[in-house]
Protein backbone atom coordinates (compact mmCIF):
# COMPACT_ATOMS: atom_id res chain seq x y z
CA UNK A 1 0.00 0.00 0.00
CA UNK A 2 1.27 3.17 -1.07
CA UNK A 3 1.86 6.68 0.79
CA UNK A 4 -1.12 8.40 -1.01
CA UNK A 5 -3.73 5.48 -0.14
CA UNK A 6 -2.53 5.33 3.54
CA UNK A 7 -2.94 9.38 3.72
CA UNK A 8 -6.07 8.78 1.89
CA UNK A 9 -7.80 5.86 4.13
CA UNK A 10 -6.36 8.71 7.09
CA UNK A 11 -8.34 11.49 5.50
CA UNK A 12 -11.85 9.41 5.32
CA UNK A 13 -11.38 7.83 8.82
CA UNK A 14 -10.86 11.12 10.71
CA UNK A 15 -14.31 12.79 9.65
CA UNK A 16 -15.37 9.55 10.97
CA UNK A 17 -13.85 9.76 14.49
CA UNK A 18 -14.88 12.98 14.70
CA UNK A 19 -18.67 12.63 13.48
CA UNK A 20 -18.62 9.52 16.28
CA UNK A 21 -17.23 11.71 19.40
CA UNK A 22 -19.72 14.55 18.48
CA UNK A 23 -22.44 11.56 18.81
CA UNK A 24 -21.09 9.81 21.95
CA UNK A 25 -21.03 13.30 23.23
CA UNK A 26 -24.60 14.42 22.34
CA UNK A 27 -25.70 10.90 24.17
CA UNK A 28 -23.67 11.66 27.20
CA UNK A 29 -25.61 15.25 27.06
CA UNK A 30 -28.63 13.74 26.52
CA UNK A 31 -28.52 11.39 29.08
CA UNK A 32 -27.64 14.26 31.96
CA UNK A 33 -30.50 16.52 30.37
CA UNK A 34 -32.94 13.58 31.44
CA UNK A 35 -31.41 12.35 34.39
CA UNK A 36 -32.08 16.45 35.03
CA UNK A 37 -35.32 16.75 34.52
CA UNK A 38 -36.15 13.74 36.50
CA UNK A 39 -34.83 15.08 39.48
CA UNK A 40 -36.55 18.39 38.71
CA UNK A 41 -39.90 16.71 38.32
CA UNK A 42 -39.39 14.32 41.81
CA UNK A 43 -38.24 17.73 43.16
CA UNK A 44 -41.38 19.45 42.02
CA UNK A 45 -43.81 16.24 42.98
CA UNK A 46 -42.36 16.38 46.46
CA UNK A 47 -42.99 20.01 46.85
CA UNK A 48 -46.18 19.54 45.80
CA UNK A 49 -47.03 16.43 47.90
CA UNK A 50 -45.39 18.68 50.94
CA UNK A 51 -48.14 21.53 50.26
CA UNK A 52 -50.72 19.36 50.06
CA UNK A 53 -49.65 17.27 53.12
CA UNK A 54 -49.36 20.88 54.96
CA UNK A 55 -52.74 22.35 53.80
CA UNK A 56 -54.33 18.69 54.79
CA UNK A 57 -53.10 19.37 58.23
CA UNK A 58 -54.12 22.74 58.64
CA UNK A 59 -57.75 22.07 57.68
CA UNK A 60 -57.75 18.58 60.07
CA UNK A 61 -56.63 21.56 62.49
CA UNK A 62 -59.27 23.48 61.88
CA UNK A 63 -62.18 20.64 62.11
CA UNK A 64 -60.53 18.53 64.79
CA UNK A 65 -62.86 20.46 67.64
CA UNK A 66 -65.51 19.26 65.74
CA UNK A 67 -64.32 15.44 65.54
CA UNK A 68 -65.79 13.03 67.30
CA UNK A 69 -64.83 10.52 70.21
CA UNK A 70 -61.88 8.49 69.99
CA UNK A 71 -64.45 5.49 70.34
CA UNK A 72 -66.04 6.77 67.00
CA UNK A 73 -63.05 7.70 65.32
CA UNK A 74 -61.83 3.65 66.50
CA UNK A 75 -65.02 2.14 64.84
CA UNK A 76 -64.16 4.54 61.66
CA UNK A 77 -60.73 2.98 61.59
CA UNK A 78 -62.36 -0.39 61.17
CA UNK A 79 -64.15 0.51 58.84
CA UNK A 80 -61.70 1.96 56.57
CA UNK A 81 -59.71 -1.23 57.21
CA UNK A 82 -62.71 -3.42 55.93
CA UNK A 83 -62.62 -1.22 52.66
CA UNK A 84 -58.87 -1.26 52.29
CA UNK A 85 -59.20 2.80 52.26
CA UNK A 86 -55.64 4.57 52.54
CA UNK A 87 -57.12 7.03 54.70
CA UNK A 88 -57.04 7.71 58.59
CA UNK A 89 -60.61 8.30 60.35
CA UNK A 90 -59.72 11.56 61.20
CA UNK A 91 -58.88 12.50 57.25
CA UNK A 92 -62.10 10.85 56.80
CA UNK A 93 -64.31 12.70 59.08
CA UNK A 94 -62.51 16.21 57.95
CA UNK A 95 -63.46 15.37 54.55
CA UNK A 96 -67.06 14.78 55.45
CA UNK A 97 -66.99 17.85 57.15
CA UNK A 98 -65.46 19.80 54.61
CA UNK A 99 -68.09 18.45 51.50
CA UNK A 100 -70.71 19.29 53.59
CA UNK A 101 -70.11 22.77 55.02
CA UNK A 102 -68.80 23.67 51.13
CA UNK A 103 -72.00 22.35 49.39
CA UNK A 104 -73.92 24.12 51.71
CA UNK A 105 -72.41 27.33 51.42
CA UNK A 106 -72.35 26.93 47.53
CA UNK A 107 -76.51 26.03 47.72
CA UNK A 108 -77.07 29.41 50.18
CA UNK A 109 -75.07 31.20 47.30
CA UNK A 110 -77.64 30.19 44.67
CA UNK A 111 -80.45 30.80 46.72
CA UNK A 112 -79.61 33.76 48.11
CA UNK A 113 -81.22 35.83 49.39
CA UNK A 114 -84.22 33.60 50.21
CA UNK A 115 -83.17 32.68 53.19
CA UNK A 116 -86.04 29.55 53.75
CA UNK A 117 -84.43 27.79 50.95
CA UNK A 118 -81.01 28.65 51.90
CA UNK A 119 -81.81 26.65 55.23
CA UNK A 120 -84.38 23.84 53.49
CA UNK A 121 -81.56 23.56 50.10
CA UNK A 122 -78.59 24.31 52.42
CA UNK A 123 -78.84 21.66 55.08
CA UNK A 124 -80.35 19.01 52.68
CA UNK A 125 -77.39 19.30 50.34
CA UNK A 126 -74.90 19.80 52.88
CA UNK A 127 -76.32 16.40 55.04
CA UNK A 128 -76.27 14.65 51.21
CA UNK A 129 -72.67 15.21 51.12
CA UNK A 130 -71.80 14.57 55.28
CA UNK A 131 -73.20 10.95 54.24
CA UNK A 132 -71.60 10.57 50.92
CA UNK A 133 -68.18 9.22 52.09
CA UNK A 134 -69.24 6.82 54.45
CA UNK A 135 -71.94 5.22 51.60
CA UNK A 136 -68.75 4.51 49.77
CA UNK A 137 -67.12 2.97 52.52
CA UNK A 138 -69.77 0.70 52.66
CA UNK A 139 -70.14 0.02 49.34
CA UNK A 140 -66.69 -0.91 49.10
CA UNK A 141 -66.85 -2.96 52.17
CA UNK A 142 -69.86 -4.79 50.34
CA UNK A 143 -68.09 -5.06 47.25
CA UNK A 144 -64.59 -6.80 48.90
CA UNK A 145 -67.40 -9.16 50.93
CA UNK A 146 -68.88 -10.41 47.11
CA UNK A 147 -65.33 -10.80 45.97
CA UNK A 148 -64.33 -12.46 48.96
CA UNK A 149 -67.05 -15.30 48.90
CA UNK A 150 -66.36 -15.83 45.30
CA UNK A 151 -62.48 -16.82 46.48
CA UNK A 152 -63.18 -18.86 49.67
CA UNK A 153 -64.24 -22.02 47.55
CA UNK A 154 -60.93 -22.01 45.21
CA UNK A 155 -58.77 -20.66 48.03
CA UNK A 156 -59.86 -23.24 50.18
CA UNK A 157 -59.20 -26.49 47.36
CA UNK A 158 -55.89 -24.57 46.91
CA UNK A 159 -54.97 -24.96 50.37
CA UNK A 160 -56.17 -28.27 50.94
CA UNK A 161 -53.67 -29.39 47.77
CA UNK A 162 -50.92 -28.14 49.70
CA UNK A 163 -51.65 -30.08 52.90
CA UNK A 164 -52.04 -33.08 50.51
CA UNK A 165 -48.64 -31.90 49.57
CA UNK A 166 -46.74 -32.55 52.88
CA UNK A 167 -47.17 -28.67 53.42
CA UNK A 168 -47.76 -27.38 56.53
CA UNK A 169 -50.94 -24.66 57.15
CA UNK A 170 -48.82 -21.38 57.55
CA UNK A 171 -46.54 -22.85 54.52
CA UNK A 172 -49.54 -23.57 52.16
CA UNK A 173 -51.29 -20.41 52.67
CA UNK A 174 -48.51 -18.58 52.22
CA UNK A 175 -47.84 -20.09 48.73
CA UNK A 176 -51.62 -20.13 47.95
CA UNK A 177 -51.43 -16.06 49.02
CA UNK A 178 -48.79 -15.27 46.52
CA UNK A 179 -50.20 -17.37 43.47
CA UNK A 180 -53.88 -16.46 43.97
CA UNK A 181 -54.37 -12.73 44.82
CA UNK A 182 -57.05 -11.29 45.97
CA UNK A 183 -59.20 -10.42 48.99
CA UNK A 184 -58.52 -13.34 50.94
CA UNK A 185 -54.69 -12.63 49.91
CA UNK A 186 -54.72 -9.89 50.94
CA UNK A 187 -56.41 -10.75 54.44
CA UNK A 188 -54.40 -13.19 55.49
CA UNK A 189 -51.16 -11.47 54.67
CA UNK A 190 -52.40 -8.82 56.81
CA UNK A 191 -52.89 -11.79 59.47
CA UNK A 192 -49.48 -13.29 58.41
CA UNK A 193 -48.10 -9.65 59.55
CA UNK A 194 -49.72 -9.57 63.13
CA UNK A 195 -48.19 -12.63 63.45
CA UNK A 196 -45.04 -11.66 62.66
CA UNK A 197 -45.47 -8.90 65.45
CA UNK A 198 -46.17 -10.75 68.02
CA UNK A 199 -49.72 -11.98 68.03
CA UNK A 200 -51.27 -15.54 68.67
CA UNK A 201 -52.46 -17.12 65.26
CA UNK A 202 -55.67 -17.42 66.26
CA UNK A 203 -56.18 -13.64 67.46
CA UNK A 204 -55.05 -12.75 64.10
CA UNK A 205 -57.12 -15.48 62.22
CA UNK A 206 -60.19 -13.78 64.16
CA UNK A 207 -59.26 -10.26 63.24
CA UNK A 208 -59.06 -11.50 59.73
CA UNK A 209 -62.59 -12.94 60.16
CA UNK A 210 -64.10 -9.41 62.12
CA UNK A 211 -62.79 -7.61 59.04
CA UNK A 212 -64.31 -9.15 56.36
CA UNK A 213 -67.58 -10.56 58.10
CA UNK A 214 -68.85 -13.20 55.70
CA UNK A 215 -70.16 -16.57 57.34
CA UNK A 216 -68.34 -18.90 55.13
CA UNK A 217 -64.73 -17.09 56.57
CA UNK A 218 -66.12 -16.92 60.17
CA UNK A 219 -67.38 -20.73 60.10
CA UNK A 220 -63.28 -21.65 58.40
CA UNK A 221 -61.36 -19.49 60.44
CA UNK A 222 -63.07 -21.37 63.66
CA UNK A 223 -63.12 -24.83 62.22
CA UNK A 224 -58.99 -24.31 62.22
CA UNK A 225 -58.47 -23.33 65.31
CA UNK A 226 -60.21 -25.73 66.95
CA UNK A 227 -58.42 -28.36 64.97
CA UNK A 228 -55.27 -26.85 65.63
CA UNK A 229 -56.76 -27.67 69.76
CA UNK A 230 -57.86 -30.87 69.42
CA UNK A 231 -55.45 -32.24 66.73
CA UNK A 232 -57.85 -32.82 63.84
CA UNK A 233 -56.28 -33.03 60.40
CA UNK A 234 -56.33 -29.98 58.86
CA UNK A 235 -56.96 -31.23 55.43
CA UNK A 236 -60.07 -33.05 56.86
CA UNK A 237 -60.92 -29.85 58.25
CA UNK A 238 -60.65 -28.08 54.90
CA UNK A 239 -62.53 -30.19 52.64
CA UNK A 240 -65.69 -30.40 55.06
CA UNK A 241 -65.39 -26.64 54.70
CA UNK A 242 -65.35 -26.96 50.85
CA UNK A 243 -68.17 -29.27 50.67
CA UNK A 244 -70.44 -27.51 52.74
CA UNK A 245 -69.79 -23.98 51.07
CA UNK A 246 -70.59 -26.48 47.63
CA UNK A 247 -73.72 -27.49 49.61
CA UNK A 248 -74.57 -23.82 50.62
CA UNK A 249 -74.02 -22.47 47.07
CA UNK A 250 -76.68 -25.46 45.31
CA UNK A 251 -79.00 -24.43 48.05
CA UNK A 252 -78.70 -20.60 47.09
CA UNK A 253 -78.94 -21.26 43.59
CA UNK A 254 -82.25 -23.36 44.18
CA UNK A 255 -83.85 -20.67 46.16
CA UNK A 256 -83.16 -18.13 43.79
CA UNK A 257 -84.45 -19.90 40.91
CA UNK A 258 -87.64 -20.33 43.21
CA UNK A 259 -87.75 -17.05 44.03
CA UNK A 260 -87.30 -15.99 40.04
CA UNK A 261 -90.74 -16.92 39.19
CA UNK A 262 -92.36 -15.05 41.90
CA UNK A 263 -90.90 -12.41 41.11
CA UNK A 264 -91.65 -12.34 37.56
CA UNK A 265 -95.44 -12.07 38.48
CA UNK A 266 -95.23 -8.48 38.72
CA UNK A 267 -93.71 -7.24 35.69
CA UNK A 268 -96.07 -9.94 34.18
CA UNK A 269 -99.41 -8.27 35.29
CA UNK A 270 -97.85 -5.09 34.72
CA UNK A 271 -97.08 -5.13 31.67
CA UNK A 272 -97.36 -8.30 29.61
CA UNK A 273 -100.76 -9.37 30.14
CA UNK A 274 -102.41 -5.84 29.66
CA UNK A 275 -100.59 -5.47 26.15
CA UNK A 276 -101.72 -9.66 25.45
CA UNK A 277 -105.33 -8.80 26.55
CA UNK A 278 -105.34 -5.55 23.59
CA UNK A 279 -103.80 -7.76 21.46
CA UNK A 280 -106.56 -10.50 21.75
CA UNK A 281 -109.70 -8.99 22.56
CA UNK A 282 -108.92 -5.45 20.77
CA UNK A 283 -109.89 -6.17 17.56
CA UNK A 284 -113.73 -8.41 18.50
CA UNK A 285 -114.38 -5.13 20.89
CA UNK A 286 -113.77 -3.23 17.90
CA UNK A 287 -116.17 -5.08 16.04
CA UNK A 288 -118.62 -5.36 18.14
CA UNK A 289 -118.53 -1.35 18.48
CA UNK A 290 -119.32 -1.08 14.95
CA UNK A 291 -122.15 -3.47 15.02
CA UNK A 292 -123.71 -1.77 17.34
CA UNK A 293 -123.74 1.51 15.48
CA UNK A 294 -125.66 -0.40 12.90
Amino acid sequence: MDTITQIGILCGAIPILILFYIGVKRREEKKRLEEYLQISEENSEENLSLSLQKIKAGVIKLFRPLLPSVTTLEKMEFNLRRANCKITAEEIYTLRLTLSVGAAVLTGIFYFPAIDKILLYGGATGGLFFLLPTKYINMKIRARQKRAQLEILDFIDLLTNGIDAGLDLSTSIDRVTKHMPGILAEEFQYAFVEIELGRRRSEALKNMAQRLDIKDVNLLVDAIIQAERTGVPIAKVLKDQANRIKQDFRTNALKMAQAASIKMLAPMILFILPALFIVVLGPPFIGIGQLMKF
